[in-house]
């Protein structure tokens, strides 16, 4: 036993993890001695964000949920006092198991364990990464969400699993809800996985169904969520904050705002740039302030674009991430914190050549390498966003985009260098044949009759969603206008009802459908009526039983039901279509009878 124990502890030793998670360890150890953390104005409104339960449908209009929540599962186990020292002590941790998750990261993408530890040594060592630890602000935890998306993708590119497809959509809907401007990667995702399920072999694309079905939800989640946000505030989004930062935008460029509307103008030209939206939202609706903006962008595009412009050319010389700590002791880390990285200029130029790279595959040699696609999609959408949707602290937006950066150098390396054809992740995806199977998906899909239950599921997914945006749209209007809760969710289900037949007769049960169209519709309103039982029965329990928000309880209800719809539906079909049967064979019987 005691050998055994001893050649494990050799073993670790051995192992160059060891060696980079103990410099890591070391130098966070004096870089943190030397620093010390500051309560920006961000943090305590991180702290008091969501003082209710979110159950409840409380949603703030400033933070998006998981960060506060983060900092209270830190208060429920470490308690209230000196919040701060304790936030940074959890971030602290769970960076260091990040240093774990990007060193198995980069294994994937290079065989060469110098190139690995050197890689790894910076993610945990760089000032740009590690200062986020000691402030109470999202780039912390964002940027170790980051580095296990990372993770999760290039596991999922070496073996497609389903499990690690449901892992990486629940962890980008965590990011999202942690930082709103990582909503660039929903679409990213979704567009991956329909890439893949139209290049990819019948047989094989289980794992990319799933991804594509877990991204769907993730996006209905988001969806749900920024329609939570517009009942309570009167804005479609998942927060004021990028309406308030176009608002800003606008009004540093010094354009001339729009004179059409005098009132809204004159707040604006009293107000500094930053307050402009507040000043503004105090009065009008956010509606009113969106025009407002758009109609001063539309107004000046050619002087709004050469803001742009100059704010993209003047970002060229900042350094690629920012250091908020300071230093408390020596001149040692301030020293070390004025050296550049990288600078933005350097970033442009390896997005440009990394998108040079990938349209040369894709038009040239049919081929896409969906590593690099997926890290320079990465970086640029980020830096995009931070360039031209902030006005302020574009280096401190981009700091998540650091170890995508580490990351790509590893496998760009790995290619270019060494030219390991192994580990390079390129496939076949412009082909005549993909673009057969794609429209063939598509007329499978969406276009041709069929009894497939699967594909009618699928449909009715649609065909459902659209049902549900109108039923719960209009509970919305007629709650919002008084009418009774029961009432009210009696009317908004009949027409969700309603649209449900009209699209399912056309376009989910299309070869199935009844002659008698009368008769089908009863039929489909009796499952309908069950329905609507039933979904007033959870919305009333949900509400007042279980104390959720009725909202919430009306999205619960929804999906619930739906399922009973379908499945009460397909069989009253399969039902009609023994009866047609019977019929038919009974006609044949007596046609040879009398023969």
């Amino acid at each position: 036993m005691a050998n055994l124990v001893v050649g494990k502890i050799k073993a670790i030793i051995k192992s160059p993890l060891f060696w980079v998670l103990l410099v890591c360890g070391l130098w966070e150890i004096f870089y943190y001695s030397h620093t010390f953390s500051v309560m920006y104005p961000d943090s305590a409104s991180y702290d008091s964000t969501y003082s209710g339960s979110i159950t409840r449908g409380i949603i703030d209009p400033f933070r998006v949920p998981i960060y506060p929540i983060f900092i209270k599962i830190v208060k429920f186990f470490f308690g209230n006092g000196d919040v701060l020292s304790k936030v940074v002590v959890a971030q602290c941790i769970l960076f260091f198991v990040s240093i774990i998750l990007f060193y198995a990261a980069i294994k994937k993408v290079t065989n060469k364990k110098w190139l690995t530890v050197v890689l790894s040594l910076l993610y945990g060592c760089l000032p740009h990464i590690i200062n986020w630890n000691m402030l109470m602000l999202t780039e912390s935890i964002s940027t170790i969400e980051t580095v296990g998306i990372l993770y999760l993708t290039v596991s999922f590119l070496k073996k497609a699993k389903a499990k690690t497809a449901i892992a990486i959509s629940v962890l980008t809907l965590i990011t999202v809800l942690t930082r709103p401007a990582m909503i660039f990667l929903l679409p990213i995702y979704l567009l991956f996985w329909i890439i893949k399920i139209v290049i990819t072999k019948k047989r094989d694309r289980k794992e990319y169904y799933v991804g594509f079905c877990a991204s769907v939800i993730s996006i209905l989640a988001i969806i749900g969520y920024c329609f939570g946000l517009f009942v309570q505030h009167g804005a479609f989004g998942l927060s004021y904050v990028s309406a308030m930062n176009k608002t800003w935008m606008v009004a540093l460029s010094g354009v001339e705002m729009d004179t059409s509307m005098p009132e809204m103008l004159e707040i604006a030209k009293n107000e500094s740039p930053e307050n402009v939206y507040r000043a503004l939202r105090k009065q009008y609706s956010d509606d009113e302030i969106d025009r407002f903006v758009s109609k001063t962008i539309k107004k000046n595009k050619n002087e709004y674009m050469m803001f742009l412009a100059n704010k993209f050319a003047s970002t060229s010389n900042i350094s690629f991430g920012d250091v908020y700590t300071e230093d408390n002791k020596e001149d040692i880390v301030g020293a070390i914190n004025d050296v550049s990285f990288l600078n933005f200029g350097t970033v442009y130029a390896i997005v440009a050549c990394g998108i040079v790279s990938i349209l040369y595959s894709l038009f040239r040699r049919k081929t896409i390498d969906w590593v690099i696609a997926f890290l320079i999609g990465f970086i640029f959408c980020n830096v995009f966003l931070s360039v031209f949707m902030a006005p302020f602290e574009t280096a401190r937006l981009c700091v998540v985009s650091i170890p995508v950066l580490l990351l790509l150098a590893a496998y760009w390396v790995n290619v270019f260098v060494y030219k390991d054809k192994k580990l390079r992740l390129e496939e076949d995806i412009l082909s005549k044949k993909a673009s057969k199977k794609l429209e063939k998906l598509i007329n499978k899909y969406f276009k041709e009759a069929t009894s497939d239950t699967k594909i009618q599921f699928f449909r009715y997914l649609f065909v459902g969603g659209l049902a549900a945006v109108v039923n719960v749209g209009s509970l919305f209007i007629l709650k919002e206008n008084g009418v009774n809760l029961i009432v009210a969710n009696v009317i908004a289900f009949t027409l969700g009802l309603i649209v449900n037949y009209l699209l399912s007769r056309k376009f989910v049960f299309a070869k199935e459908k009844m002659k008698n169209g009368l008769f089908e519709f009863i039929t489909y309103a009796v499952i309908g009526v069950v329905g609507l039982l039933l979904d007033t029965l959870f919305v009333w329990l949900f509400t007042e039983s279980f104390g959720l928000w009725y909202m919430l309880s009306k999205v619960i209800s929804t999906g619930l039901v739906f399922i009973w719809n379908f499945t009460g539906r397909k069989v009253l079909y399969i039902i009609a279509n023994r009866f047609k049967e019977g019929e038919e064979c009974q006609k044949n019987d007596r046609k040879s009878k009398k023969s």
